[in-house]
């Protein structure tokens, strides 16, 4: 992190990519094997992309040799945390004015899944989250896959700059309960958070 980045931290600031990802990559390496905490230039990759073949060419990179690539491990992954922003522009290099918190939970080990969205801002983001869901959909589940989401009611925010703190610790309670006693079903989350 930079220091401009640190900065946002303070009061009535609106958190930026850099310090998402901070935090995200802290919960990863907390976090069980099972979950996968994407980065949120990844989630605005794929919102912006639109093609699943592109998407899956771009995670197919890896990192290191023995180390399987991101589009590798999303098939075999019980949680994976998205990130949205709704940012339209990709031309620009600053942009957005809202994140929110989509996440992919496998509930069973013929590995179907579904997507759900927490919106600290009354959905707002769903137009977003359901982007990123259609293009992520093919590369979570080859067969018969579904880029539905089912909206979540949630706590809300009373200003127009928590959304992202919202997301930290809306991604923080998915990944303590993964990491507990294994994950409770999709219907019991909300009730959690």
């Amino acid at each position: 992190l930079y220091g401009r980045d640190v900065r946002l931290l303070g009061p009535m600031q609106w958190l930026n990519d850099a310090i998402i990802s901070h935090f995200f990559e802290r919960f990863a390496a907390q976090s069980s094997a099972s979950v996968l905490l994407l980065e949120p230039s990844i989630t605005h990759a794929a919102a912006v992309l639109g093609d699943p073949g592109v998407l899956r060419e771009m995670l197919s990179v890896r990192r290191q040799k023995d180390v399987p690539s991101i589009a590798e491990c999303l098939p075999m992954k019980q949680l994976v945390i998205l990130p949205v922003n709704d940012k339209d522009d990709s031309d620009e290099l600053v942009g957005g004015s809202h994140w929110s918190l989509l996440y992919f939970l496998r509930e069973s080990e013929q590995g179907t899944g579904s997507f759900f969205h927490f919106d600290s801002c009354a959905h707002a983001n769903r137009r977003h989250a359901e982007l990123v869901a259609k293009c992520f959909a093919p590369l979570f589940q080859p067969r018969g896959s579904t880029n539905d989401v089912t909206l979540l009611e949630g706590p809300q925010q009373q200003n127009g700059y928590d959304c992202g703190v919202y997301v930290i610790a809306i991604a923080e309670i998915l990944c303590e309960l993964c990491s507990s006693d294994g994950m409770p079903p999709a219907g019991e989350i909300p009730e959690r958070i």
